[in-house]
C-alpha cells in the first residue's frame, strides 16, 4: 500500500506522477515558471505511451492530446477523449455531441513539476481545443479516496482556478476493486464478456493477478466470474465524481451554448474513505 499522508486530504495539494508511483507537491512550495514551459499538439502515440508508463489507471481513453515540454522534455500529458456514453456531454451541454464537446480523460504530470502547472496547462489547451471546433468539455474529479494506488480523493481545486462551472456529481455507481487497488471497469468486463478487441489484455491483467487462465477461446462470462473470485475484487459504493464544464470560445460562443445543469457551489472537502479499502 503506498502510505498517504492525513494532510493529503485537504485542498492545495497537486498530484504528481512517475511510472504510476505518486507524489505530492503543496501550492505553497510555488517555484513554477511559465516561461520555462511549452504546450503543444502531440500525436496519439507518444500520448498513449506516456499515460500507460505514468498514470495509475493504466488506461488511454484519447482524441486530442497535447504535451506539456521543459525545453524538449515531456513532462506532462492531457487528452481530451470521447465519453463512453453521449449523456457525458449532453446532459451539462444539451446542445453539443461528441463531435462539439469531450471529455478531459487525463491530465498527467511528472514528479519534477512544480505546483501551480495544472491551471496554467490545461487553460491552453482548453484554448487550442476550441480551434479544433470544440465548445465544450466536461472534467471530472473523483473524491473518494483510494490509499492502495496513492490517490486521497480530488474535489477538482484547479477547476476552480481555472474557473470551470461546478454541476454536481455524476450518477453514483458500484466499482469493482480488484487486490492492487485499482478499478477494474464494467468496460473491461464487457470485453471480455463479447470477445471485443481489447478483451486479451484484461484477460492477461485478471491471470497476473492470480486468475486461472482460460482454455483458448473460452474466457467467457463464467470464466470472469470465477477469475474476479479467485483474485479477490470488493465491491464499493461510489457516491459519484465531481463533474466540472469549461464552454469554449469568445464570449458570444459561449452564451450560445448554455448549461443544461445548475452551477452549484464548489465541494471543499474529499468523501470519507471507504472501510472495505482500509486493508486494500
Amino acid at each position: 500500500m503506498v502510505a498517504v499522508e492525513t494532510a493529503l486530504y485537504d485542498s492545495g495539494w497537486c498530484l504528481r506522477t512517475t511510472e504510476r508511483v505518486p507524489s505530492w507537491r503543496h501550492i505553497s512550495e510555488g517555484g513554477f515558471n511559465k516561461r520555462r514551459y511549452s504546450v503543444l499538439s502531440i500525436s496519439e502515440e507518444v500520448a498513449r505511451a506516456f499515460v500507460l508508463l505514468h498514470h495509475y489507471s493504466r488506461s488511454y481513453p484519447g482524441r486530442l492530446a497535447y504535451g506539456m515540454f521543459e525545453k524538449h522534455h515531456l513532462v506532462g500529458v492531457a487528452v481530451l477523449g470521447e465519453p463512453m456514453h453521449p449523456r457525458v456531454i449532453t446532459k451539462p451541454l444539451p446542445t453539443l455531441t461528441n463531435r462539439t464537446g469531450a471529455e478531459l480523460s487525463r491530465v498527467v504530470l511528472l514528479n519534477e513539476v512544480p505546483a501551480n502547472a495544472e491551471s496554467w496547462f490545461v487553460r491552453r489547451v482548453l484554448r487550442d481545443a476550441a480551434t479544433h471546433g470544440l465548445r465544450g468539455v466536461v472534467a471530472f474529479s473523483d473524491p473518494m479516496p483510494r490509499p492502495a494506488v496513492g490517490m486521497p480523493g480530488h474535489v477538482g481545486d484547479f477547476y476552480r482556478a481555472l474557473g470551470l462551472s461546478y454541476c454536481g456529481r455524476a450518477t453514483g455507481r458500484t466499482l469493482t476493486f480488484l487486490p492492487d487497488g485499482t478499478v477494474f471497469p464494467d468496460r473491461s468486463a464487457q470485453k471480455i464478456r463479447g470477445r471485443e478487441q481489447g478483451a486479451l489484455g484484461q484477460i492477461r491483467r485478471l491471470v497476473a493477478l492470480g486468475a486461472t487462465p482460460p482454455p483458448p477461446g473460452l474466457a467467457d462470462t463464467s470464466w470472469l466470474r470465477d477469475a474476479l473470485e479467485e483474485v479477490g475484487v470488493r465491491k464499493v459504493r461510489h457516491l459519484g465524481n465531481h463533474r466540472f464544464v469549461a464552454r469554449l470560445g469568445g464570449r458570444v460562443t459561449r452564451r450560445r451554448t448554455p448549461l443544461g445543469l445548475p452551477s452549484e457551489p464548489y465541494p471543499l472537502t474529499a468523501d470519507p474513505e471507504p472501510e472495505e479499502l482500509l486493508h486494500v
